[in-house]
């Protein structure tokens, strides 16, 4: 939507004639409203409650700053598609979810994302990750894993496949990895 720029017919100063009634200072007013007014009261795809709460059946955005923030305990439901160039966390934001609002349905994103704070999927939650490549030894190897806290689990997979191997001693740092023979181990910790 683009609104005709309004013209100031102040200022204004109380109890001095003029400016009394102005027919075209009523009138800027009415034409800026009805710009605001119109374009949902208009549309039947566009309903409100009363309460605050608006729903769209297609909400399309453009331009450059936010494409869509959704703020204080908010809902989106259905599929939520991104087309074309977007931006997250630079010039502009492509889509914004803070404050414990809920993004349920499909979300698609194509690129680099970064989650400041806890993913909530349908089988449980995830809210740190650490994964790496070290050597393991027969005796017990402690590996630091970084999360600042003690993983839910740890997973190994030792280079060499015909060996043993075994976590113990999970902790909010590190944890220890055993191998049956000697050799180097991917581990992934999710907490």
């Amino acid at each position: 939507m683009t609104f005709t720029p309004y013209s100031n017919s102040g200022p204004f100063v109380n109890n001095s004639v003029p400016p009394g009634i102005s027919a075209t200072f009523l009138n800027n007013i009415e034409n800026f409203l009805d710009q605001i007014d119109s374009s949902a009261v208009a549309d039947a795809s566009v309903t409100a409650n009363g309460s605050g709460a608006l729903t769209a059946v297609s909400l399309t955005l453009s331009g450059s700053g936010t494409g869509l923030t959704v703020n204080h305990n908010a809902t989106i439901t259905g599929t939520l598609t991104q087309t074309g160039a977007a931006s997250f966390n630079a010039a502009g934001t492509g889509l914004t979810v803070a404050h414990n609002a809920t993004v349920s349905g499909a979300l698609t994103v194509n690129g680099a994302t970064t989650l400041n704070g806890i993913l909530n999927l349908i089988g449980g939650s995830i809210s740190r990750i650490g994964f790496g490549f070290n050597a393991a030894t027969t005796g017990g190897t402690a590996i630091t894993h970084g999360l600042g806290a003690t993983p839910t689990i740890v997973l190994i997979c030792p280079r060499t496949t015909q060996t043993t191997f075994a976590v113990d001693s999970v902790g909010s740092t590190t944890f220890t990895a055993f191998v049956g023979a000697n050799c180097n181990v991917w581990w992934l910790a999710i907490a």
